[in-house]
């Protein structure tokens, strides 16, 4: 998982499944997500330490939106988004 008003490149978190995912899905109020694999298989994972666990799907979008904003400002002429 990213934090990307950290960093776009490096992870927060990170957890080898061990199976090819194939969705993925936050939890609406609740700080989880859920992954479901290719054979079927359901995980559950509980995340901590998320300061704005109970934003509004608008303010999320929008914290999203400029932080989106200011990486591409970052880049240099012709570089690539990361």
């Amino acid at each position: 998982l990213w934090d990307i008003e950290l960093s776009t490149v490096k992870p927060v978190v990170t957890h080898k499944a061990g199976v090819k995912l194939s969705c993925l899905l936050f939890g609406k109020g609740s700080p989880i997500v859920v992954c479901g694999g290719e054979d079927g298989t359901l995980q559950v994972f509980r995340t901590y330490n998320i300061d704005r666990e109970y934003d509004t799907t608008e303010e999320q979008l929008y914290r999203l939106d400029e932080t989106i904003k200011a990486n591409v400002m970052k880049q240099k002429p012709g570089e690539a988004a990361v």
